[in-house]
């Protein structure tokens, strides 16, 4: 069975916080009893490990599926509190199955044995349920706020990226809904808002398959943006676009029956160089500038004047030659707050 690019990404993370919870475990069995128990560093990585995956599929799978049904501070409480008894109920059963095996008892036996007792009550169990529930603690707010700011940005913030103006070459896809203004109209706000949701959460897997990162949201627009060797990212835009189309068209009749109406994006593309730093003081962004990010929009809004639901410029286009797209040139266009023309190409998908 073939794995989706997606799912292979979310199995990456899986893997990656398993990996850091058999560190983690084995760091804090180092720290407490040094290398004197071989078997307590045994221990020590295969409850890491459980716990690691565990964290995992619940961040991935779980947790992600009831984030819009409660406010941040009862999903934060309730996220912490199921760590906290979730992995305390795998450090609890690692360490009673290790006994087991060490002294030849069944699992009944050890749970009645003293030695097991005296371990819940005057051994070290205590201190390690406090270790698992501050780092629960930690990987729980860290996670929150890195999908609260982005993909990314968490990371760029503590490793401090962008701290200085940083150039950059990206690939900028700036997308945005066609006839909003009557949307909104026929919806209302507070069920435009419900269908801006669900297709930006839609739209989440297409976007991470083609490597792509989420930039902003801004109303009915979205801008996302490719880091890396312009020649690869352009074809990932192009084949986002076709993308997001077919994903539409697959969920055209839950739209239509929900909302009246079948969303349709229209969209500009365009790549080059941008400034990507740091700004402000008491609320820090870190932004994108330059000529760049002012030709995407301005291609976008030409895509709209002349009805193309993709319109890219030529500079973008060069890198996807022998692709054997549809296009239709549009030469020596004029692009309003630009001295000189641009060639466009209108991409029909």
């Amino acid at each position: 069975m073939k794995i989706e690019l997606y799912d292979k990404l979310k199995l990456k993370v899986i893997s990656r916080i398993t990996l850091a919870g058999v560190g983690l475990g084995l760091l804090f069995i180092l720290l407490t009893r040094g290398f004197s128990q071989p078997f307590a560093l045994l221990n020590g990585a295969i409850a890491g490990a459980f716990i690691g995956f565990s964290v995992g599929v619940l961040e991935i799978y779980i947790f992600p599926r009831n984030a819009k049904r409660l406010k941040f501070i009862w999903y934060f409480l309730i996220r912490s509190i199921t760590y906290t008894v979730f992995l305390g109920f795998i450090l609890f059963n690692v360490t009673l199955v290790s006994q087991m095996f060490r002294f030849d008892e069944t699992y009944f036996e050890v749970l009645r044995s003293d030695r097991f007792i005296d371990y819940l009550e005057f051994g070290s169990f205590g201190t390690e349920l406090i270790y698992i529930m501050l780092l629960a603690l930690t990987v729980n707010f860290t996670r929150l706020m890195s999908i609260k700011l982005g993909q990314g940005v968490l990371q760029d913030y503590v490793l401090g990226t962008y701290h200085r103006p940083v150039i950059e070459k990206k690939v900028f896809l700036f997308a945005k809904i066609s006839n909003s203004e009557e949307l909104t109209k026929k919806l209302g706000a507070l069920r435009y808002h419900s269908f801006l949701d669900r297709l930006y959460r839609d739209i989440t897997a297409p976007v991470l398959r083609n490597h792509g990162i989420i930039h902003q949201y801004i109303e009915d627009l979205i801008v996302i943006t490719w880091n890396g060797k312009i020649d690869n990212n352009a074809n990932r835009c192009i084949k986002l676009y076709k993308e997001l189309e077919a994903l539409i068209e697959s969920k055209k009749e839950g739209y239509q029956k929900k909302y009246g109406f079948v969303p349709k994006f229209v969209a500009g593309a365009h790549c080059g160089t941008v400034i990507t730093a740091e700004i402000g003081e008491i609320k820090t962004q870190i932004v994108y500038q330059g000529d760049t990010m002012n030709t995407s929009s301005r291609i976008l809004n030409k895509a709209i004047e002349l009805k193309s639901s993709l319109l890219i410029s030529d500079e973008l286009y060069s890198f996807l030659i022998g692709n054997n797209l549809d296009v239709m040139p549009h030469r020596n266009v004029h692009l309003k707050g630009k001295e000189m023309p641009m060639d466009l190409i209108a991409i029909n998908t």
